[in-house]
């Protein structure tokens, strides 16, 4: 374990190092020029600055971010970048939020589709609440319990 933690450590360091060099920022302004627009929002019709360039395939760099002019990069905004590495996609419904990439739509549009469920989740919370309140009660009359027994 300590192998590959050491072996995360230098490839975030050296990843740092490139993006931190004059010539990554020259090829990473030059890619966004040429594709200013989030590539996922222009897939719903939104027009959102991009700010990242995103290799699709960890083989598309070899390592080497400088080495190639970008070609296989695709552009995108922060958030959008950040939900893709974190396995979400934008929804097409609504266009803000985001949703594991195989589903259909996130949790807001299906919840707006389907008000029964969000009836029904409604409904479950409020029995929790109740449960938890009950619990409580029991928990506090144990203790006022426990505290006549104890001075007795």
């Amino acid at each position: 374990m300590p192998d590959l933690e050491k072996a995360v450590k230098g490839r975030r360091k050296n990843l740092q190092r490139i993006w931190s060099s004059k010539e990554w920022k020259e090829k990473k302004g030059e890619f966004l020029s040429k594709n200013p627009w989030c590539a996922m929002h222009l897939t719903i019709g939104q027009k959102v600055p991009a700010r990242v360039p995103h290799h699709p395939y960890r083989n598309s760099y070899k390592g080497h971010y400088t080495d190639l002019e970008l070609s296989g990069c695709v552009a995108y905004c922060i958030r959008c970048h950040y939900a893709l590495h974190h396995g979400r996609i934008l929804c097409k419904k609504c266009g803000e939020s985001y949703h594991l990439w195989d589903q259909e739509m996130c949790l807001s549009c299906y919840l707006a589709e389907n008000p029964g469920i969000a009836e029904a989740i409604a409904a479950r919370k409020l029995e929790i609440k109740r449960i938890q309140k009950e619990i409580r009660k029991k928990q506090a009359q144990k203790a006022r319990d426990y505290k006549r027994e104890a001075k007795s």
